[in-house]
């Protein structure tokens, strides 16, 4: 007879499987082929989610159940699209100042100012959740950029993109969505400067 604890880590696991095949079943996002290089008048922001090892998975990661993203340009909360481990997203964004929003369990939040012509990487980040893992953008520095880790962080994840089904999701979803954006960022705005500034894209950070 299994455990209590032990009924409880596998119904989860369950769970967790069941938003694999959901993500890939639903059309939600198909690989994509286009190219990863900005427009002399815009500024790409690529956002990509590891492959996560079993070991860490376990714990942090949700084994595969997508998170959703967002920029947020004034009320509006406009769909990037869904990442699960082992892929990127590619976004377009004007220069100048943004804001974007990460949500799963819960929602996090990163700044932006960006520069035509440049491209930015951010890392869809797990954290410890209740029922799931929670996840924040953590902006990736020149000294990501140029470290041993970043090919083989680039490699490892597949090129992805949105579909009408994405936009049918937002829209059905819209008021939940709304909802963990004025929650959370209550909390986010409780953040230090400091702590806003290790989640804030920076101009210098493209390349």
């Amino acid at each position: 007879m299994f455990s209590r604890q032990s009924r409880v880590v596998m119904i989860a696991v369950s769970v967790m499987l069941l938003g694999v095949v959901a993500y890939a079943s639903s059309g939600l996002m198909i690989q994509s082929d286009n190219p990863i290089t900005p427009k002399p008048d815009q500024a790409l922001i690529v956002f990509m989610r590891l492959p996560a090892s079993f070991g860490k998975a376990f714990l942090f990661d949700d084994y595969g159940q997508s998170v959703s993203l967002y920029e947020l340009p004034g009320t509006e909360n406009r769909l990037i699209g869904f990442l699960k481990g082992g892929t990127k997203i590619c976004y377009e964004a004007t220069p100048g100042e943004h804001l974007f929003m990460v949500a799963g369990e819960a929602a996090d939040f990163m700044k932006a100012m960006v520069e035509s012509g440049k491209i930015y990487y951010v890392l869809v980040t797990p954290r410890m959740g209740f029922w799931q893992a929670r996840y924040s953008l953590r902006p990736l520095r020149q000294m990501n950029l140029t470290s041993a880790e970043f090919p083989h962080w680039d490699s490892e994840t597949s090129l992805v993109e949105k579909t009408s089904a994405s936009e049918e999701w937002a829209q059905k979803h819209a008021a939940e969505i709304e909802n963990k954006r004025t929650r959370y960022w209550v909390v986010w705005s409780e953040k230090t400067k400091e702590q806003q500034d290790l989640q804030t894209l920076h101009l210098e950070d493209g390349r």
